[in-house]
């Protein structure tokens, strides 16, 4: 706000300038041209001459503000998505690699889920994770949370409040690779569409 009111302020004072600049020019024409235009009529078209610019550099100044905001907003919705604990779920959905919620749960993680020191490629379809506490009480939450952050961006979006184009081009990949996954169909179609609408509505703006 305070960014903003500066901006006004110095848009403010500039088409004033402007004003009286615009007003001292048209003046010394009329005069060096001995004009027959009175020198009331002068100022009166400078006058409009300078509330035309000064309703330009006004809307120019809104633009400005409202194009830096969506740039804020994206360095906002950034900082979201790399708190720790959504950075872990997205590491998980890419990789397959589920050790760090089992850290948590302070649970062993199953040899079998360890084979040559790789965790299984169809751990999310595997019912001993999907049964552990790992799953339930630290990974199934923080999925649920990280899946809320493309909510939040949606309604950002809708509000002109972020760019959709930036947001495509930085997060598009994260939102296809929540798709192709079993545990995130199963949360989306298990629920009613009313729960993840604002989700749903930034999937169909994908197509």
């Amino acid at each position: 706000i305070f960014n903003f009111v500066l901006e006004s302020l110095a848009i403010i004072l500039f088409s004033l300038l402007i004003v009286v600049l615009l007003q001292k020019i048209i003046i010394t024409l009329l005069n060096n041209f001995n004009c027959n235009i009175s020198i009331d009529c002068g100022n009166l078209l400078s006058g409009i001459i300078g509330s035309i610019l000064s309703c330009f550099f006004v809307m120019v100044g809104f633009i400005i503000n409202k194009n830096s905001k969506k740039i804020d907003n994206q360095l906002v919705l950034r900082n979201m998505f790399s708190e720790k604990l959504r950075w872990e779920v997205h590491r998980t959905l890419e990789t397959g690699d589920v050790s760090y919620w089992y850290k948590q749960s302070e649970e062993d993680i199953p040899k079998k889920f360890l084979e040559n020191n790789e965790i299984i490629s169809d751990i999310f379809q595997n019912k001993t994770w999907l049964e552990s506490r790992a799953y339930k009480y630290h990974f199934e939450p923080a999925l649920i949370d990280y899946m809320g952050v493309f909510e939040i961006a949606y309604k950002m979006i809708k509000k002109h409040e972020l760019s959709w184009s930036n947001f495509k081009m930085s997060y598009l990949y994260r939102i296809e690779s929540l798709l192709k996954n079993p545990i995130v169909n199963k949360e989306l179609f298990g629920n009613d569409e009313a729960y993840w609408k604002c989700f749903f509505s930034l999937i169909k703006k994908l197509k």
